[in-house]
């Protein structure tokens, strides 16, 4: 009954698989495209915080390794 390639069973499994696969395809085309304009639109947005070593603003800073913030806002006993 499947197997008959003359039959309406046949047909209408044929194009629901072909359905499904251009469903699928869409929805792969359409995850890589957002994928990439996200990629692009963060690019964009940092481009110009992006330094080179011997353009980087004189400030002063300090990387703290381990330190962050509590839930409350207040600081980690490393920084206090």
């Amino acid at each position: 009954m499947f197997l008959n390639p003359h039959g309406k069973i046949y047909a209408v499994l044929k194009r629901t698989g072909k359905m499904i696969l251009k469903l699928l395809f869409s929805l792969i085309l359409i995850s890589l495209l957002a994928l990439l304009v996200a990629r692009l639109v963060t690019g964009l947005y940092a481009r110009a915080r992006i330094y080179t070593a011997a353009d980087t603003p004189a400030r002063r800073a300090a990387i703290v390794f381990g330190a962050g913030l509590l839930r409350d806002g207040s600081a980690t006993p490393i920084l206090r």
